[in-house]
């Protein structure tokens, strides 16, 4: 039986010369689900076939465990790059780049 799928899904509605493609990506053990789409606008949906935004995911999100001392260099992720840092005076906290240094999220204050 299949276990895995990439499909192509027309995913608006199709003109003389324009036919608007989506990719899905499909897995399953006893059956194929849809896990995954890339719409034909460039937005991505995990577990939502009609994501909204460039980024769209029906669950919880893991992002990149680090230290205060191993830290990247904000400067080199760029603004907006989000980790869990365990280990901040106050307590593990979420932190952001603003392109400069780390920030805890709730405090602004930088880490």
């Amino acid at each position: 039986a299949q276990r895995a799928l990439v499909n192509a899904v027309v995913d608006g509605p199709v003109a003389a010369g324009a036919v608007p493609m989506a990719m899905g990506f499909w897995t399953g053990d006893s059956g194929l689900t849809e896990r995954m789409r890339i719409t034909s606008s460039g937005r991505v949906g995990i577990g939502n076939t009609s994501p909204t935004v460039a980024l769209d995911i029906a669950g919880a999100v893991r992002v990149g465990s680090f230290t205060t001392t191993s830290l990247p260099a904000a400067s080199e992720v760029g603004a907006g790059a989000m980790v869990y840092v365990a280990d901040t005076p106050a307590g593990a906290t979420l932190a952001y780049s603003d392109g400069s240094v780390w920030r805890d999220v709730s405090t602004r204050s930088a880490i």
